[in-house]
């Protein structure tokens, strides 16, 4: 898990009442580059219960004033409930697939959540990051998987017409699909290089 390089996620936060929700928490390291970022609210959802126990001592303070909001469960069952009444922008980051530990979770949940931001439907200023693009493609990741990663991509750039596709370094080259409105990717062209 490795998000795009600060000051991408740094313009992100930038966006007006914008909250930064994330798929699969594992140890929180989402959630502190978020905060670092400059969100002020964050959502993390994750499927595995004793990585959810860690992070809910981890980010105890952050917690209780309401910066953090943590959810325990998959994202298939939880994600859409838990957008459906964000009127205001959302940073999603995408990382909600097998990392070990008990669970009920899909390996790679994309698919549903995929159906869930479209339940919702994308607003113009919302940014949809998707991690392990090199594991999403090949299907025997993570115990195994049967997303069809460029059908999932079709959904979301047909649903944001003003938005633009980008692959950017995450953990590799080009691992990191974000799609962005287009008058942010005009403005923050430089740091997408």
């Amino acid at each position: 898990m490795t998000l795009p390089k600060m000051e991408i996620l740094e313009e992100f936060s930038s966006i007006p009442e914008v909250t930064f929700f994330e798929t699969g928490t594992y140890t929180g390291t989402g959630i502190n580059q978020a905060i670092k970022a400059g969100f002020s609210r964050v959502i993390s959802l994750e499927p595995v219960e004793e990585f959810y126990q860690n992070c809910v001592k981890k980010f105890s303070e952050r917690i209780t004033n309401g910066t953090v909001r943590l959810v325990w469960g998959s994202s298939e069952d939880k994600l859409y409930d838990e957008i459906k009444s964000i009127k205001t922008p959302i940073v999603y980051w995408l990382d909600g697939h097998f990392q070990g530990g008990d669970s009920e979770a899909k390996n790679c949940p994309l698919e549903d959540e995929v159906a869930a931001i479209l339940e919702r439907g994308i607003l113009p200023n919302d940014v949809i990051m998707i991690d392990d693009v090199r594991l999403i493609k090949n299907q025997t990741s993570w115990k195994g998987h049967e997303t069809d990663f460029c059908k999932e991509l079709g959904k979301l750039s047909l649903n944001a017409p003003n938005h633009v596709s980008l692959f950017v370094t995450g953990h590799v080259e080009s691992d990191v699909f974000i799609l962005v409105p287009k008058h942010i990717a005009v403005k923050t062209s430089h740091l997408f290089t």
